[in-house]
């Protein structure tokens, strides 16, 4: 008995050393501002490129998503107290950020060798090799940089304040010579301002891929490009993290006109047909409007608008099998369930009985040409004659689409 109190005591007193060796010199803090940083760092994962590359599509949204992901663990190791491995992710988000600019703007054949080398984990440059390639043969890059070369030399100064950090250069940097009151003042403040450094050079570093996260901000370009996967950076972002300055420096580069001048060569689509090719939705007062630029509009597009022209209370068209991409109203409709699954969709494709099937409180009908799949979502129950107009517009549109 006096054994096993002993060997209790023994396993408590280990379990109290180990929690104070553990704990004794981290120091936990929090940053207000947190919240923020997170709605911030969603325009970054927003921008997600969708121009393809042959040899590795869309490799480049990867490293947008890992970028971030450094960023976001930044914050949270710093607020537990680690902060050597804070700062050491805002380093990666830096080094990330420059692969990704890398891998993006070297030559095809050697795009090709440097991705497979980086997949395979083989010899690969580091960050300060790769900048001194891009500046000599980066097509965008080093164009970007001669025209924005103040931003480089804060990208450069940034990464080597970090690195006294990361390095534990003088004993500033120790856990063990922390004092708590200087912790909190100054390496919260430096904290903040090397994190918001970091999402700056990620934004603008994105820019080295293409121009749309900036490009699409202008309504002009917006108005006459085709959906993309690209969401733009907002006003607020663009303006606390890039700022006029530098994005009026980006707009001289030659890979920002480019693009500029070729859509602006494209016709203007209005606010309505706009919302139908952007966003998916129709607005039944503004039929005839979207219809006068019908010409702008694709397959799905003048199929869902000819309908809903016909049947205003049409709340939703679904396209595919899976019901993707679909088209809403602003009917509401009766069907409580909210956004419907793709099974669902399927379901009601896979139905004998093709038209009227309820819906939650709504009805759904399916039309199937050659191997295109619609299905409607509506509040009233659609008759034969209904069928048949439908049936026409799906089957006109289909054979007179160039898309």
């Amino acid at each position: 008995m006096n054994n096993s109190n002993e060997n209790y005591q023994q396993t408590q007193e280990f379990d109290y050393f180990i929690e104070f060796i553990e704990n004794r010199n981290i120091i936990p803090l929090e940053i207000k501002n947190k919240k923020e940083y997170y709605s911030d760092i969603r325009n970054i994962e927003n921008s997600f490129t969708g121009i393809m590359k042959n040899d590795a599509p869309f490799i480049e949204n990867s490293f947008i998503l890992e970028a971030s992901q450094l960023i976001i663990n930044a914050i949270r190791l710093f607020e537990l107290g680690y902060f050597d491995a804070a700062f050491y992710s805002l380093r990666q988000s830096i080094e990330i950020s420059t692969t990704m600019a890398y891998l993006s703007d070297i030559s095809e054949e050697n795009r090709k060798k440097q991705v497979t080398a980086w997949e395979k984990q083989k010899w690969f440059p580091p960050q300060s090799k790769m900048l001194k390639m891009l500046k000599k043969n980066g097509e965008h890059y080093k164009d970007i940089k001669n025209k924005m070369s103040e931003f480089f030399d804060e990208m450069k100064n940034v990464s080597d304040k970090i690195n006294k950090f990361v390095h534990k250069q003088g004993k500033y940097h120790f856990y063990t010579n922390i004092d708590r009151n200087t912790l909190i003042v100054s390496y919260l403040e430096k904290f903040e301002c090397f994190l918001k450094k970091c999402i700056s050079i990620i934004a603008i570093m994105r820019l080295t891929v293409d121009p749309f996260p900036i490009l699409l901000m202008d309504k002009e370009i917006y108005n006459r490009t085709f959906k993309m996967i690209t969401i733009p950076y907002t006003t607020a972002f663009a303006k606390k993290y890039i700022g006029n300055d530098y994005i009026n420096q980006y707009k001289t580069t030659e890979v920002y006109k480019g693009y500029y001048n070729y859509f602006m060569k494209e016709e203007k689509r209005n606010y309505p047909t706009n919302e139908v090719v952007q966003n998916e939705c129709i607005d039944t007062s503004k039929i005839d409007e979207i219809l006068s630029q019908e010409h702008l509009l694709n397959q799905n597009e003048k199929i869902a608008v000819k309908i809903v022209k016909e049947y205003p209370t049409i709340c939703t068209v679904y396209f595919n099998k899976h019901g993707f991409p679909y088209y809403i109203t602003e009917v509401k409709s009766k069907n409580e369930s909210g956004l419907n699954s793709s099974e669902t969709i399927k379901k009601f494709h896979a139905s004998e009985e093709k038209f009227n099937q309820n819906f939650n409180g709504a009805f759904a009908s399916v039309f199937h040409f050659d191997d295109n799949y619609i299905c409607l979502e509506h509040n009233e129950k659609l008759n034969k004659k209904d069928t048949i107009i439908i049936k026409k517009i799906i089957k006109d549109n289909l054979l007179s689409s160039s898309f």
